[in-house]
């Protein structure tokens, strides 16, 4: 009968040490740790990491850059869930989690382009293309000259334009390729010259000059002259 007694607890605690062991194994959480890449480039917001998450349970964290950054991809590593490593390009990943895994928030610094019209040329037209880019994004770059006005855009980087034997470095709309530094564009807008077409005092005119004008042109504009004396034209 001693025997038989403990010979049932013997059973009992067994039952109950390999119950307990069955239900913590069933009840096993997966974990999720996640990174920053470079340091302190951004941070990272939603479900939190270092807690053991049932299986199935939905994950979704977001990867919030800081000044001066732009969100690139994650890198996750779900190994214990067979999917090994891959890339995720959307800022927000949300996954049902299914094993332990990590993920690193890849961002990339950006550079500040400042697109503007030069001092001298304000109220002559307009400008676009300012804004945070990354290294080696083609930024399209537009001015617009109001009416009137004709337009030089002039790339410099830390002085302004000088308006002295200026030449035109770039057309008016085209694509800025971003290097790994901060970019300034001044826009120098210029009005239109007055071309004037005039008959020369030294040869009196015997006849009528056609096709003269006093308005303001673009430089290389074709004028058509009609006259039977000799004309001469001044910028």
């Amino acid at each position: 009968m001693r025997y038989s007694k403990l010979l049932f607890v013997l059973v009992l605690t067994l039952i109950l040490v390999f119950g307990s062991s069955m239900s913590a194994f069933a009840t096993r959480g997966y974990d999720i740790d996640y990174y920053v890449w470079p340091n302190n480039s951004g941070t990272i917001s939603g479900s939190s990491q270092y807690i053991d998450y049932a299986p199935g349970t939905e994950i979704s964290i977001t990867a919030n850059p800081k000044s001066g950054y732009i969100f690139s991809k994650w890198k996750v590593d779900a190994e214990n869930d067979g999917q090994g490593s891959f890339y995720v390009y959307t800022a927000t990943y949300t996954f049902n989690i299914g094993g332990d895994t990590e993920c690193t928030a890849y961002f990339e610094k950006t550079y500040y382009i400042n697109v503007s019209v030069y001092s001298s040329s304000n109220g002559m037209g307009t400008v676009s293309g300012t804004e945070d880019y990354k290294k080696d994004d083609m930024v399209p770059v537009q001015a617009y000259p109001n009416d009137g006005y004709r337009l030089w855009i002039v790339k410099l980087y830390d002085k302004h334009p000088n308006e002295e034997n200026l030449t035109p470095s770039q057309p008016s709309s085209f694509d800025n390729k971003m290097p790994d530094n901060n970019v300034d564009l001044f826009a120098l807008i210029a009005e239109n010259p007055d071309l004037t077409i005039l008959v020369d005092p030294d040869d009196p005119a015997i006849g009528e000059v056609t096709g003269a004008t006093t308005e303001k042109v673009l430089p290389s504009t074709s004028i058509t002259l009609a006259t039977d004396s000799t004309v001469r034209s001044t910028y």
